[in-house]
């Protein structure tokens, strides 16, 4: 899911001033800057701001704050999980029911988009094979891109770092 305007939904707690737009200047001439309310791109402030408005709707909907990761929700009774990276969120629970349950009540607090299944995130490549419950993590594009970056696109793969006859010490 892809939340819209994320950082726009983020309400700002302390006096923000910013320089006002070329636009606003012309019309008006004595404005010289104008004060922020909500979060705008580009605000050091606005990830934090966006994350104290969401956090709140993950609570009430009976979702706990990993102690390992605080970007990653977990609701035990649902058995769903919910990582929140900057405005995109990744879905991933038991049954595909309590998927649609979590995208409707998102898309009822914030203006998302359901970006379907997910195939990448963050550089990661993902392959799902669900008659054989198989779900594969692999990097082939990044790598690709590196050997093609350093003109090694045709050498030829080793499988041991080591030359064959190198014995270690035990």
């Amino acid at each position: 899911m892809d939340v819209k305007r994320a950082f726009f939904n983020g309400v700002l707690e302390e006096e923000i001033y910013m320089e006002c737009p070329e636009e606003i200047v012309q019309e008006v001439q004595e404005v010289q800057a104008c004060r922020l309310v909500k979060a705008i791109y580009g605000l050091r402030q606005s990830p934090c701001a966006w994350y104290q408005k969401i956090q709140p709707f993950f609570i009430e909907h009976k979702f706990v704050p990993s102690a390992q990761d605080f970007s990653l929700y977990i609701n035990y009774g649902r058995r769903l999980l919910v990582l929140v990276y900057v405005d995109d969120l990744v879905l991933a629970a038991a049954e595909l029911k309590e998927n649609l349950w979590i995208k409707t009540a998102l898309a009822k607090a914030f203006e998302m988009t359901d970006l379907g299944e997910l195939k990448t995130f963050l550089g990661l490549e993902i392959s799902r094979e669900r008659n054989q419950r198989l779900l594969t993590l692999h990097q082939t594009k990044y790598i690709n891109k590196i050997l093609q970056r350093h003109r090694m696109e045709d050498t030829r793969p080793i499988y041991t770092l080591l030359d064959p006859g190198t014995r270690l010490p035990s």
